[in-house]
């Protein structure tokens, strides 16, 4: 990002290969600037004399689908730290000034905050809007616009917190020699603000994110585990820290119609597994999300023959790896349809054999890579 200095012309924000060019104020102007974001501020002509300096009511207002970003606490804590003062005040008649902040996410899934500085009337507790426009801080994602919003709040906020300069007092003295005069723009001129910096709170806040949760139930479908093609139920338990890839916990059994070895006689074979995957983002779009699982699982098979010899019913365990792809898309109220298609990948692969005299019949092996389909619904709650 890249500014200039001077009160008399506009100044220009470069910013991923866009210029824009924004206004300056009269009395005093600071730019600030994090991640992919421009601000600049202008301030309005000086308060009149005995307004309260201090007193700041921040008005919150947070539309639907912004749950999981910046609380209205957080906020206030990072501005408090960012000025290290406390800033605001919840008594509407001891305010001043009125912040306003409406956060909402767009049709695209983008999150945006408009920002703005009113000054409560005199003689009525309904806020008079400062002739100013709006700023907005915009992003892709809900935690990017934290730190941004929080330093647009503060310079709003410090603004007008400048103190008058003392006037200048007469001596006795003989007057020093006469000094050339200062240029017109002296008070006008920008100070230059230092580096942006994180927030000492900064970590805390995000530490203190929540997590993001999913539970989901789908149909399952499954070939090379079963005699035939099997069919069943899938159940999942998505948990997503803030700060690490996912972690899906999951159930699923499939049946199939039984083997026939010998006219007259059956077998029924059922499977079910349990286990855990990790589950990375690899395509993320505002409505789309595809994940690739890398999971660990515990199998289990089950056969019962009907109609031979020693008749019998036994259950094998086994563990496998599984490798899955994942995709989610919203469809509102923090439900999503969800599709996934994966292998699995047997430690050891069972057969199943009868024996009729001297003949072996084999009745069933386990394919070395069998194939599992799930599609169904999820719920993301907090």
């Amino acid at each position: 990002m890249t500014r200039t200095a001077g009160c008399k012309e506009p100044f220009d924000v470069v910013e991923e290969g866009t210029t824009r060019q924004l206004p300056v104020g009269n009395r005093f102007l600071s730019c600030a600037a994090a991640g992919c974001l421009a601000v600049s501020l202008c301030v309005a002509p000086a308060r009149a004399d005995g307004a309260d300096p201090s007193g700041v009511r921040l008005v919150w207002e947070a539309g639907a689908g912004t749950e999981t970003c910046l609380a209205r606490a957080e906020l206030e804590r990072l501005v408090d730290v960012e000025l290290e003062r406390a800033v605001f005040v919840n008594d509407e008649g001891a305010a001043a000034r009125v912040i306003r902040v409406r956060l909402e996410r767009d049709e695209k899934g983008d999150f945006r905050a408009l920002v703005t500085r009113e000054r409560a009337s005199d003689d009525s507790a309904a806020p008079q809007a400062v002739p100013a426009a709006p700023r907005e801080v915009t992003a892709r994602e809900c935690r990017e616009i934290d730190e941004p919003l929080a330093l647009v709040v503060a310079l709003l906020a410090d603004a007008d917190e400048a103190p008058p300069e003392p006037p200048v007092e007469k001596k006795d003295e003989p007057p020093p020699p006469p000094e050339p005069a200062p240029p017109p723009d002296k008070r006008d001129e920008i100070q230059p603000l230092g580096p942006v910096t994180t927030a000492p709170g900064w970590e805390a806040a995000q530490r203190d994110a929540r997590f993001r949760y999913e539970a989901d139930v789908a149909g399952a479908t499954g070939l090379g585990v079963l005699p035939h093609v099997g069919v069943g139920a899938e159940l999942g338990f998505l948990a997503e820290p803030p700060t690490l890839p996912a972690f899906r916990l999951r159930v699923l059994g499939l049946v199939s119609q039984p083997a026939e070895p010998v006219p007259g006689a059956t077998v029924s074979f059922a499977y079910a597994m349990s286990g855990l995957s990790v589950c990375p983002n690899i395509v993320r779009f505002p409505r789309v999300t595809v994940r690739f699982c890398l999971g660990a699982d515990l199998g289990a098979l089950y056969a019962r023959s009907t109609g031979l010899e020693d008749a019998q019913a036994t259950t094998e365990f086994f563990g496998q790896f599984d490798l899955t792809l994942r995709g989610a898309i919203e469809l509102g109220n923090g439900v999503f349809g969800i599709l996934g298609v994966g292998v699995v990948l047997p430690t050891h692969v069972d057969s199943f054999v009868y024996h009729q005299g001297n003949e072996t019949i084999e009745i069933f092996q386990m394919a070395f890579m069998p194939f599992l389909a799930t599609a169904g619904v999820a719920y993301e709650f907090l």
